[in-house]
């Protein structure tokens, strides 16, 4: 059974694919919250970090405990702060674990922006200072854009060529992290490490 039928059944209904993603615009209201309000929505009961940020983890910080090293993928990354039903909630559990290590490539950041421009999300007061409130309010790893990355992007094997998914899975193999994401495509490609 492939990881995408799997998850479609484990939570009674499909993932969106892509072009879904962007006609239901990731599933926010058109009047999102602000980062800050969904974090903490998000997290409330559960404990933070001694930097005061839910969840956050510096490079290093677990010692030798085992940890993923999880890249989001964009949507994933906007449903999590938005607090979005459409998070299943057994990627809402990984991602809150003390054990996960939570990255994100610049492209996540360049691909919210201009589907906020594109008027396919709605983020308040304004999507560029979403964006920043978000990274604010919820630290996350960054995986900097290399000229590796820009290479692999070029070499894989996607019946695609959308520009974010390619450095977004290049991303993932050249920092070996593993990808959260539920995009059909993404999913569907057997030599890319992500989240069943």
């Amino acid at each position: 059974m492939s990881r995408l039928i799997r998850a479609r059944e484990e939570h009674g209904q499909a993932p969106p694919s892509y072009q879904e993603r962007g006609t239901c615009c990731f599933g926010l209201p058109s009047t999102t919250t602000s980062p800050e309000e969904a974090i903490v929505r998000q997290h409330e009961g559960k404990h933070s970090d001694q930097g005061g940020h839910p969840y956050s983890l510096a490079p290093g910080r677990l010692g030798s405990l085992e940890v993923m090293k999880l890249l989001l993928d964009t949507h994933i990354w906007i449903w999590n702060l938005a607090g979005s039903d459409q998070l299943p909630v057994r990627f809402r559990d990984i991602i809150a674990s003390d054990k996960t290590e939570v990255w994100l490539s610049p492209i996540s950041i360049w691909e919210t922006l201009a589907l906020a421009k594109k008027g396919r999300i709605h983020l308040q007061p304004d999507s560029v200072a979403w964006v920043k409130e978000a990274l604010k309010n919820w630290p996350v790893t960054e995986a900097p854009l290399t000229a590796a990355i820009a290479i692999r992007s070029q070499e894989l094997d996607l019946p695609h060529e959308d520009p974010a998914d390619r450095f977004i899975a290049a991303t993932t193999l050249i920092y070996g992290l593993e990808l959260m994401t539920l995009d059909e495509r993404l999913c569907a490609a057997t030599w890319l490490p992500t989240v069943e």
